[in-house]
């Protein structure tokens, strides 16, 4: 069925096991960029930037160089590779690409849209009224991710405890009263 140029499907297939291929197709096609990524990285880690330049060279593979904020474990399935792309290129820390692409899945935003709100330092989309232009949009559920993140980012080694509890309890307070606010616009 499947050869190194072509897809060959079995003339008795069925409608579920022609959507289980397409199904499986889109995901390969939406994972294909990201998984060259990490193919490239991990091989520079175990077997050295020489060794991969020669490999790529080879296989006449050729893959631009990515900043690799966006861990495997941070990447969120819903999210095209563009938006990992963007969030990679633009971020300035891992912390801030896994706030920006979980904004992007509350936000409902595209690639593109992503790499506007980067830019802005808010939720920002295409207004719909005129092309080109731009409205930013900060919503609360956005206000409330970023401050939980920083939040979770507290790291204990670089405070005494005394101090990282007392910067929790203030970024805490933050927390609960966005989150205060967040349920008042959904009643």
């Amino acid at each position: 069925m499947f050869e190194a140029r072509s897809l060959n499907l079995p003339p008795d297939i069925t409608l579920h096991q022609f959507s289980d291929i397409g199904r499986f197709l889109k995901q390969c096609s939406d994972a294909s960029q990201l998984w060259l990524q990490d193919w490239k990285a991990q091989g520079e880690r175990i077997l050295g930037p020489d060794a991969v330049a020669m490999t790529c060279q080879q296989l006449e593979l050729e893959i631009g160089s990515l900043p690799a904020l966006v861990a495997p474990e941070d990447r969120i399935e819903s999210l095209s590779p563009e938006h990992h792309f963007v969030a990679a290129r633009m971020c300035e820390d891992a912390f801030d690409a896994k706030t920006w692409l979980e904004t992007a899945v509350e936000a409902n935003l595209d690639a593109r849209q992503l790499a506007l709100s980067i830019k802005a330092g808010e939720v920002r989309r295409a207004s719909p009224q005129a092309a080109g232009a731009r409205m930013g949009v900060a919503t609360p559920h956005t206000v409330l991710l970023a401050w939980k993140h920083y939040f979770d980012a507290v790291d204990p080694l670089k405070y005494t405890p005394e101090d990282a509890d007392q910067v929790r309890a203030i970024l805490m307070q933050v927390v609960d009263e966005v989150d205060a606010f967040c349920a008042l616009l959904k009643d």
